[in-house]
């Protein structure tokens, strides 16, 4: 997988899974999770078939740690033709304002608000993929 931001990087994928409830036409995510080498992700929301429409939420959680890191979730909306990926702003910002505030304090202070701590956990792959097939999902061939 081709990471933004890196020039030429590329990471990993170690597993991904995507477990929907269909329910009068609108699939929601129940298990929906991309895990790569430093970073798992996980999907939440729901795609309407019938206004061919999505409303899905992506949150990033890598997993090392960074001294200056403005991550945030992705939110993912609007017609299935043409969505519209755009960065979650209230986060973000909170982690901008947080920053400042600290700065002003005293500007070493403002590295604290933009810390990565690397929460992000490997996802528990093999069991995902198990419980996945057992609910009838195939194994796509690559």
């Amino acid at each position: 997988i081709l990471m933004l931001g890196r020039k030429h990087s590329q990471v990993q994928l170690r597993c991904m899974v995507a477990g929907f409830e269909a329910k009068g036409g609108v699939f929601t995510a129940t298990d929906f999770v991309l895990d790569t080498d430093d970073t798992v992700v996980n999907i939440e929301g729901s795609i309407d078939m019938g206004r061919e429409t999505l409303d899905l939420e992506a949150y990033p959680q890598p997993k090392d740690h960074s001294l200056v890191a403005l991550r945030t979730p992705l939110t993912m909306k609007g017609p299935l033709r043409n969505p519209k990926v755009r960065p979650k702003a209230g986060p973000l910002a909170t982690r901008v304002v947080a920053a400042l505030a600290l700065g002003a304090v005293a500007p070493p202070l403002a590295l604290l608000a933009l810390l990565e701590t690397g929460p992000g956990k490997d996802a528990p792959c093999a069991r995902l993929l198990r419980d996945a097939k057992a609910k009838g999902a195939v194994k796509k061939a690559s």
